[in-house]
């Protein structure tokens, strides 16, 4: 399962920089393969969820960025990118 999630995140990096360098048709090509291969990788985490993890961890006394993380990513390993998990819990930081 881990190698098909960094396949799917390949690919989707792959999509943004093709749409970015406006290559239209590689980036179609490139979307074609991630739906195929996110028909058979696991469902992905509500984001309320990932939140209330975040929100319980920062509860527990996690202060920054990386003790956050650190406690919520083992939950969530691949059902979550990172990036995206990242960003909740800048969110949710900032928002004290």
């Amino acid at each position: 399962m881990d190698i098909l999630r960094k396949g799917v995140k390949t690919r989707k990096e792959s999509v943004e920089q093709f749409t970015t360098a406006k290559r239209l048709d590689l980036a179609e090509k490139e979307a074609a393969g991630d739906q195929n291969a996110g028909a058979v990788s696991p469902p992905a985490v509500d984001p309320a969820e990932v939140r209330a993890a975040v929100r319980a961890a920062i509860a527990a006394g996690a202060t920054d960025i990386g003790k956050v993380m650190q406690a919520v990513m083992p939950q969530f390993k691949g059902r979550v990118d990172g990036k995206d998990l990242n960003g909740i819990v800048r969110e949710e930081l900032k928002a004290g």
